[in-house]
């Protein structure tokens, strides 16, 4: 059984605000075999591992337990993943504003 599997889906899954439902949807998996992944009681098939890994933006790596280091393998630093965290609770108007603002201030750094 690969080391912390388990763990390392669920720690994502909230950092992602993602209940196990939603990510077994979008991995056309059944919540059952999800949870039996986040439980430690199977294994995912690789291809399943990768669809994994790229739903919740981690190296594929991270998952397995391969790397002491977690967050030098998360395709996000830990200010970003907050960024994308406060970013994924706004409703539409607040998401519309904000990328609004960014694009000025690209256009100012320019």
């Amino acid at each position: 059984m690969i080391k912390n599997l388990g763990n390392q889906i669920q720690s994502a899954l909230e950092l992602h605000n993602l209940t196990q439902k939603e990510a077994a949807r979008r991995l056309h998996i059944s919540p059952q075999a999800l949870n039996s992944y986040i439980k430690n009681r199977r294994c995912p098939h690789i291809h399943i591992l990768c669809d994994i890994a790229h739903l919740l933006s981690l190296d594929v790596n991270t998952l397995l337990g391969i790397t002491k280091n977690h967050e030098h393998y998360l395709l996000c630093d830990e200010e970003e993943q907050k960024l994308l965290k406060m970013l994924r609770t706004l409703n539409s108007d607040y998401k519309e504003l904000l990328f609004c603002f960014i694009s000025l201030l690209e256009k100012e750094n320019k």
